[in-house]
């Protein structure tokens, strides 16, 4: 019986422990007499040393340490002698930034304060309740939507915003960094302002996107921040360190997968810019980007919204200095948005790559967007108010100012881009321009002028007149083509590629014609604008200029020309990496019979050929190569590239045997190769590289993305001609492969609109 007794009232005793565990893990954690310290390292055993308290959990790093810059640290009340003497002995000189950070939070929690939504900082609930409302206040124009899920379960809230079918795609997140409350409040702002605003510059940009808008990306963190922990930045799964100690969360803009964990990011779960155990370890960053993919082909802006620190950055953050290819014209706009910013409260900020405006930070969810999926023009992260003061906790009565201030630049940035695109195909051609006027929309700009010749101008400002609008009858009309067995001479090693039916419908002559005219009248353009130096009159119209010779470049006639057979077979690799880096190019196939015309005007008399910048490159494998660097397909380092080399050539050794035998014109021959190919060669290399695909997860080299799986792919329609059967039926891990390329939205595109071929 006391036995009994004892096990009862021991129960008793370990139910109560749990309920007080729980009632106290529910308690917000408080930090009074916390203090924010500031200091500027200056010297590289400064930054050393920084690097050595990141690592220490007695210190939080509100910015992270580089040289030169600001860096501000959370210190508790029993570190502080400790981190004094610290800074002291390293000869580092430091200032306090908030002396008590509790008392800032206990007035961003001041219940008096009325709980309106640009008053006072909303709850995740809050948020997603005032999404709700939308759908019904705004029907037909408002839909919510779920761009992912939280290891907790809770949804990744968001809505679409459409005015008028045909636009483009722009997104906007906030709150990938839970205690950076000032972001979900900024971005629930726009987004009011965008279906409210009678403003005519908010309108027609409001009007000019589809939008796609989520708040709160990180939602169990935001959560947690309420709740439990004010400085809480990550997410919230678990991570075993050892036996005995569990630490939570990891950064959700280090996690994203490009160049992950190349610099800025830590490989230690307690530290707040832990970057998971993977890319995409994190369901949040997993999930979200799996939605950004079935939009992606129709994305054009995606705008990350962080604090603190007043800068507009740009990608990338890892290692290695890349840039994006349209830098120059990322930093223009930036600059001139910032100029916007700064009009309404005087505010500064800076802009610039995030390396060279902050630190190396890699892994984060702009340099994945602008990395992955390059038709997006313009890719941004802003970092909002303040430089310091108050850091995260800055106060609600900022909430109305800050967001006021980042939607002017918000809507420059659109106005920027869309009268790069009205302006540059203005028809100056033969045309005195006697006025120009900016509207804050391109496609209602106005311009007066007197043309000395008529010209025809469609609504978007691109221009039509002097396009051929009809050729000779012989020229213009479509030919079809039936003929079976059509042979013509591919490259390599003089085989014929069979196409058993191919259509025409654009004559050689129509097309060529067009191209040569449109370069003349884009030449003529920049022409006009290098002489005529009277023709802007102010510094905003002076500013549109360099957007007209910028964008000039990029929309001329198609800078690349693909010459091969109305087939696939060695072309599509080419046509596939193109369409990747979204690189607009004249796809011109022609027939065998126009095959003796151009042979002479090929290099080694071979095809396919790609045209650009006047060189005339050929082989398939060297042009496929040159591309892949292009679009950033390409290994780490040399012996990255070694391995996709290799399988690259491997795949060609393949093609080159099932070319050997499909070929063969003696059928006395031909039947004595079919069953070594068949019984013994192919199954020998598929076998293999069914075994590179598993041990890679579903990549043939270096367990990734890269130009090696795209050639397989494209090929394989080629391939499993040639042999009438499908030769990856009974390989998984292949087939894994080929839906991993098929499913970029660049490449599914591509695949929908290409002219259906056989091989």
């Amino acid at each position: 019986m006391l036995a009994l007794a004892l096990g009862s009232a021991m129960k008793v005793i370990l139910y109560l422990a749990a309920i007080l565990w729980l009632c106290l893990a529910e308690e917000p954690q408080r930090f009074d007499n916390f203090k924010v310290y500031q200091v500027v390292p200056t010297t590289t055993s400064h930054l050393q040393l920084l690097h050595e308290l990141e690592n220490d959990v007695n210190y939080n790093f509100w910015t992270e340490a580089a040289l030169n810059r600001h860096v501000d640290i959370m210190v508790s009340p029993e570190q502080k002698y400790i981190f004094e003497n610290l800074l002291h002995s390293g000869n580092l000189t430091s200032k306090v930034l908030i002396d008590n950070v509790q008392e800032l939070i206990n007035i961003e929690r001041n219940p008096a304060r009325p709980r309106e939504l640009f008053s006072d900082y909303q709850t995740l609930d809050e948020i997603h309740d005032w999404l709700k409302s939308l759908e019904s206040k705004y029907s037909g124009i408002v839909k919510l939507i779920v761009g992912g899920e939280s290891y907790e379960g809770r949804q990744i809230l968001g809505v679409h915003v459409s005015f008028k079918p045909g636009n483009k795609a722009a997104m906007i997140e906030g709150g990938i960094h839970a205690r950076e409350w000032i972001t979900p409040a900024t971005v629930t702002y726009i987004l009011d302002q965008f279906l409210s605003s009678t403003d005519p510059a908010i309108r027609a940009v409001a009007e000019s996107r589809d939008w796609y808008i989520f708040p709160s990306i990180n939602p169990d963190g935001y959560v947690y921040s309420h709740t439990t922990n004010r400085m809480w930045r990550k997410t919230r799964k678990p991570y075993q360190v050892n036996a005995w100690t569990k630490c939570y969360g990891a950064d959700s803009n280090r996690n994203w997968d490009y160049h992950w964990m190349e610099g800025g990011a830590s490989a230690n779960p307690c530290s707040d810019t832990f970057a998971g155990d993977k890319a995409f370890s994190e369901i949040e960053t997993k999930s979200l980007s799996e939605f950004i993919n079935t939009i992606a082909s129709n994305l054009d802006v995606y705008l990350s919204f962080h604090s603190y620190s007043q800068l507009i950055l740009l990608p990338f953050g890892h290692r290695g200095h890349e840039v994006p290819e349209n830098n120059e014209q990322l930093l223009t706009i930036g600059k001139n948005a910032r100029d916007k910013l700064r009009e309404r409260y005087g505010t500064e900020y800076e802009v610039g790559n995030i390396p060279e405006a902050i630190y190396v930070a890699s892994g984060g969810s702009i340099d994945w967007v602008a990395g992955v999926h390059r038709n997006v023009r313009l890719v941004y992260t802003f970092e909002l108010r303040d430089l310091g003061r108050y850091g995260f906790l800055l106060p609600p009565d900022q909430i109305l100012p800050t967001s006021e201030e980042t939607l002017d630049a918000v809507i420059s940035m659109f106005q920027q881009l869309d009268d790069t695109f009205f302006f540059a195909r203005l028809a100056i051609l033969n045309i005195r321009v006697t006025s120009w006027q900016t509207s804050p929309v391109a496609s209602s700009g106005s311009v007066n002028i007197d043309a000395s010749t008529p010209q025809i101008v469609s609504s978007t400002g691109i221009l039509d007149e002097s396009l051929p609008t009809h050729e000779s009858t012989d020229d213009s009309k479509v030919e079809e083509s039936t003929e079976e067995n059509r042979k013509d001479t591919n490259e390599d090693n003089g085989e014929v590629v069979e196409q058993s039916t191919s259509k025409s419908s654009t004559s050689c002559t129509q097309r060529k014609r067009k191209t040569e005219v449109i370069n003349k009248l884009d030449a003529k353009i920049i022409k006009f604008i290098d002489h005529h130096t009277n023709f802007p009159k102010n510094d905003h119209e002076k500013r549109h200029l360099s957007f007209f010779k910028v964008h000039i470049s990029s929309t001329m006639a198609p800078a690349y020309k693909l010459t091969y057979f109305p087939v696939k077979a060695l072309g599509e690799p080419i046509r596939f990496l193109l369409s990747y880096g979204n690189i607009e190019f004249e796809d011109f196939r022609f027939e065998r019979e126009n095959w003796p015309e151009i042979k002479p005007h090929m290099p080694f008399g071979q095809t396919p050929v790609l045209e650009f910048n006047g060189i005339q490159a050929y082989q398939s494998i060297a042009i496929t190569r040159y591309l892949a660097k292009k679009v950033k397909l390409m290994g780490a380092n040399d012996l990255e590239d070694l391995e996709i080399d290799a399988i690259v050539d491997t795949i060609n050794d393949l093609r080159g045997k099932i070319a050997t035998y499909y070929y063969e014109t003696d059928e006395a021959i031909k039947e004595t190769r079919k069953k070594p190919l068949f019984d013994e060669t192919i199954p020998y290399y598929l076998e293999r590289i069914e075994a590179i695909a598993k041990k890679n997860n579903g990549h043939l080299a270096v367990g990734k993305l890269t130009w090696a799986d795209f050639y397989f792919v494209a090929l394989l329609d080629y391939l499993n001609f040639m042999t009438d059967m499908n030769l990856i039926a009974d390989s998984p891990n292949l087939q894994v492969v080929q839906k991993n390329v098929l499913n970029l939205p660049a490449i599914k595109e591509w695949v929908a609109k290409r002219p259906v071929t056989d091989m």
